[in-house]
């Protein structure tokens, strides 16, 4: 799914799991193919500056974030229809999904919720969904984290 179809929904939940790039580097002047697209090297560099400030802090590369982004997205942040604002909250959100994908709860999850497919979840609201984040955790085997369980 491209990113600005995400961000159009509102949400950055549907990432997959970030793999290393296999091409992480670009002699200066020339111009190489980045996920499909033809990318001169000023555009390749701006793209990695605005990636790297992205990763600070963070447990994820700029390699990483690169490689996670889709044909679309690199062609969609050079006409402008991406802002680098939405770049710099790609690597974060990438970070959570990657956590969560191992069972770790985001620090803002702190409400309990139940989800018709899941069960109960932490959320960051309460009250009953349809589907939620976790779901993906569920398609693919991985673990969900309960709440504890409620007495009547």
């Amino acid at each position: 799914m491209k990113l600005s179809s995400l961000i159009k929904k509102g949400g950055l939940n549907e990432l997959m799991t970030v793999t290393p790039a296999t091409d992480a580097t670009l002699e200066s002047g020339t111009v190489a193919p980045v996920a499909g697209v033809m990318v001169t090297s000023e555009l390749d560099t701006r793209l990695k500056t605005v990636l790297a400030k992205s990763c600070t802090g963070l447990p994820i590369t700029v390699a990483q974030v690169r490689q996670a982004l889709s044909t679309e997205d690199i062609e969609d942040w050079q006409n402008g229809d991406i802002s680098d604002e939405n770049l710099l909250a790609f690597a974060p959100a990438l970070v959570e999904r990657k956590l969560m994908e191992q069972g770790v709860v985001p620090s803002h999850y702190t409400e309990q919720a139940t989800c018709k497919q899941c069960g109960p979840v932490w959320l960051w609201f309460t009250g009953k969904v349809l589907g939620c984040p976790w779901c993906w955790n569920q398609a693919k085997g991985k673990p969900i984290p309960c709440p504890p369980s409620r007495s009547i």
